[in-house]
């Protein structure tokens, strides 16, 4: 038997709907630590001071903040999905 059947907390479909978001949220994760990782040396270059460019010293760091809250989020969303998986 298919290891999906043993799953007691649904059917097989809602496992491979899981399964699904799964894949998908961790996809999503690895594109926001991509783009946290490029923040990161963005905001490292643009640290010297002319209005302009303070300006968007500012703004890749709320960016980079943005990302590193939305990677949480999904982060929390993956371990809740796995958690239900495993339950």
């Amino acid at each position: 038997m298919h290891p999906l059947m043993n799953i007691e907390t649904g059917t097989v479909d809602d496992a491979w709907a899981r399964l699904a978001a799964l894949r998908e949220l961790r996809a999503a994760m690895g594109a926001l630590e991509d783009a946290g990782a490029s923040l990161v040396g963005l905001v490292d270059d643009t640290t010297w001071r002319s209005d302009g460019v303070r300006a968007l010293h500012e703004l890749l760091e709320e960016m980079q903040r943005l990302a590193s809250g939305h990677l949480f989020t999904l982060r929390a969303k993956t371990w809740e999905l796995e958690g239900v998986a495993a339950g």
